[in-house]
């Protein structure tokens, strides 16, 4: 009587609702020596598979085919559940925490337990269970998984404490949000909401050892907030390492910083967190986030700038602005821009027109139509700063040796405007004062004073230790005038150059006022 079904042939499983189907070993002939038939197909709700995976139509009779059932004479058997993990681990007393159980051979489960109170839960497929937590009592449970292959337990915590944050990396961002944020402290696991200033971030992920959870920003206006966690044991008190700040944009400076009239040309504005900028206000002209090119960095943007009607220096603000409600907006500190007009510029004088080799004589050149000038001594490019009114260049001498070196005002688009007569370096030398009149004066100081000598430029002179108000040197270097600081008794007079000091041989008095 015993034999093997022939290949192909179909075996039935009657459909019976809910209710799991067991294949005795007398519904199947068989080999006496083969090991027992074990069970080869489950029904639980809506769904029967066989030991292959397969999934069974609910028509009231599946066939199964016979290779599907046997292997060697003998039927797989169904796997045995195994949990890698159960999230969160940790839950209030009162219960009610969605708990989900991670593992295998978890689709045939027919009850969870929390130590001994049974668990409402649903299957989610072989590997995923999500079960409700029963209420209990402080401290650790076993969490047992039951299959009709076998039971698997792990452990879940009643009355884990609550979350606490203490640091943020970082712990700013721009207005419009959207950075990582990596939030450090302790009973991190489960957490259902992170906020920032009760606005809810996104894209939470625990670290498995509950001590960190990664979150983006969301946007929000310029300020300092609290970043609270909210886990199913409670949300995290506010201290020192929850602050968090928003910032505006920030604008550093514009390359280049000068432009005609007529505009039309790009410009490169560096700052920070450029993202958000969604405007430039340029000399007046709005212009919009289409005709802004911001680089992914956040760190720069390009912009065309605008027509001009008069030369001259300008602000330029970025605005920021999200499309939240209510909106979140912020305006940049200002950078500067300059136009310059379609003349080219004219030179009249320098003064001085001469100083010592060695670099530091202060100068000013007078002219017009000055704006967005270069100048340069004998090839070496010299910063200059410009008045409102593009008459006059102030700057400081490099160093060069002694004699005369050419002194040139260039912009772009124009021929240089060269500096009559240059500008001669003498030899360095110590200041040699020989004469100062007068020698005494009212003790309220005021009156003014004359020093003649050698060597004397860009020389400040002392009384005693006071220094002397508006000490200006002549171009030659051999007259120094000023005004006398207040002061008491005969004090020396010292004149001190980049080349060093030198005392004049006779003192200054100061005369007691009645």
């Amino acid at each position: 009587m015993n034999r093997h079904l022939p290949a192909g042939r179909k075996f039935a499983c009657q459909w019976r609702p809910a209710c799991l189907i067991l294949i005795r070993p007398h519904h199947v002939w068989h080999d006496p020596a083969a090991h027992r038939v074990t069970p080869i197909c489950s029904v639980r709700g809506s769904t029967m598979r066989n030991t292959a995976g397969e999934s069974l139509e609910p028509d009231g009779k599946s066939e199964i085919p016979l290779e599907a059932l046997t292997a060697q004479g003998a039927a797989a058997p169904l796997a045995a559940p195994a949990i890698s993990s159960i999230s969160p681990s940790c839950g209030p007393v009162a219960g009610g925490t969605a708990v989900t159980i991670s593992g295998t051979g978890l689709s045939t489960t027919t009850a969870i337990r929390f130590g001994t109170v049974t668990a409402s839960f649903s299957v989610l497929s072989n590997t995923t269970l999500v079960a409700v937590a029963p209420a209990g009592t402080s401290g650790s449970v076993t969490v047992s998984v039951t299959t009709p292959a076998g039971t698997a337990t792990s452990s879940y915590l009643y009355g884990c404490r609550p979350p606490a944050v203490t640091s943020l990396c970082p712990n700013q961002d721009a207005i419009c949000g959207g950075s990582k944020v990596t939030v450090i402290g302790t009973n991190l696991t489960g957490a259902t909401s992170v906020t920032f200033g009760g606005k809810r971030g996104t894209g939470v992920v625990v670290d498995p050892s509950g001590n960190s959870l990664t979150v983006m920003t969301p946007p929000n206006s310029a300020n300092t907030y609290e970043v609270q966690v909210t886990t199913p044991s409670g949300t995290s008190v506010t201290g020192p390492g929850s602050r968090f700040t928003y910032v505006c944009p920030t604008l550093y400076e514009m390359f280049p910083a000068c432009g005609p009239m007529r505009g039309g040309n790009t410009v490169c504005v560096t700052g920070a967190n450029l993202n958000c900028v969604r405007e430039v206000s340029f000399n007046g002209s709005i212009i919009g986030r289409e005709e802004i090119k911001v680089h992914s960095s956040g760190n720069y943007l390009t912009l065309t700038a605008p027509w001009s009607g008069s030369p001259g220096t300008v602000a330029a603000h970025g605005i920021a602005m999200v499309n939240t409600f209510p909106p979140v907006l912020c305006r940049t500190g200002a950078v500067e821009y300059t136009y310059y007009p379609p003349t080219c510029p004219t030179v009249i004088r320098m003064t001085p027109q001469s100083g010592p080799d060695v670099s530091g004589t202060l100068f000013q050149i007078y002219g017009n139509d000055l704006y967005c000038t270069t100048v340069t001594i004998d090839g070496v490019d010299v910063p200059v700063s410009t008045d409102p009114y593009g008459q006059c260049l102030t700057g400081i001498t490099p160093p060069h040796d002694p004699g005369y070196a050419s002194v040139a005002v260039s912009r772009i688009d124009c021929e240089p405007a060269y500096i009559l007569g240059g500008f001669t370096y003498t030899p360095f030398a110590l200041p040699q004062p020989t004469y100062m009149t007068p020698l005494s004066g009212p003790a309220t100081g005021g009156n003014a004073f004359l020093i003649t000598g050698a060597n004397l430029y860009g020389a400040t002179v002392n009384f005693g230790p006071v220094s002397a108000i508006n000490v200006i040197a002549d171009a030659s270097g051999t007259s120094l005038t000023g005004i006398v600081p207040a002061g008491s008794g005969a004090v020396p007079v010292t004149v001190t150059t980049a080349s060093g000091s030198a005392t004049l041989a006779e003192w200054y008095t100061y005369v007691a006022v009645d």
